[in-house]
């Protein structure tokens, strides 16, 4: 195969691979929650990153900070329990 032919494979390979693409990892965790390492496509990693959090907190979990770490790259940290609602 040419060279060229063999590099727009490649990239076209690549470029397929990262559409639809997003995951989640845990990082850290105790008790009382954790925090997830989203990479990629964020709404196709924050589903994954949802079902991590509700496995962990066997329930209800709250979001207490999101952080962009890179333009596709974020960190979430959580906290198992229901969400309290604000004493108005």
């Amino acid at each position: 195969m040419p060279p060229n032919l063999l590099a727009r494979s490649l990239a076209l390979v690549f470029a397929l691979s990262a559409v639809g693409c997003g995951a989640a990892r845990q990082i850290a965790h105790d008790d009382t929650g954790g925090a997830i390492l989203l990479q990629g496509q964020r709404a196709e990693a924050m589903k994954e990153a949802r079902q991590i959090m509700v496995e962990h907190c066997r329930g209800p979990y709250q979001i207490v900070e999101e952080l962009e770490q890179s333009e596709d790259r974020w960190r979430i940290r959580y906290r198992c329990g229901a969400t309290r609602a604000n004493p108005d």
